[in-house]
């Protein structure tokens, strides 16, 4: 999966591993990498972009706000 965040600041976690994000960053994840995302503030949305590679070679494209 590919995360691209385009708006807003959140805590990224990948393998137990926390890391900062925010506007214009890229998270590259290999398959069944554990992850999460955590919004940092309580007011102002975190929007992403998020490309999901399937196993049948299809592509999924999903952009979401929280």
């Amino acid at each position: 999966e590919v995360f691209y965040i385009l708006s807003g600041e959140a805590k990224f976690k990948v393998n137990g591993k926390e890391h900062d994000v925010s506007s214009g960053t890229l998270v590259l994840l290999e398959r069944d990498e554990v992850h999460s995302m955590k919004n940092k503030s309580d007011t102002k949305p975190v929007e992403y972009v998020v490309f999901g590679i399937s196993n049948g070679g299809g592509t999924t494209v999903v952009k979401e706000s929280y």
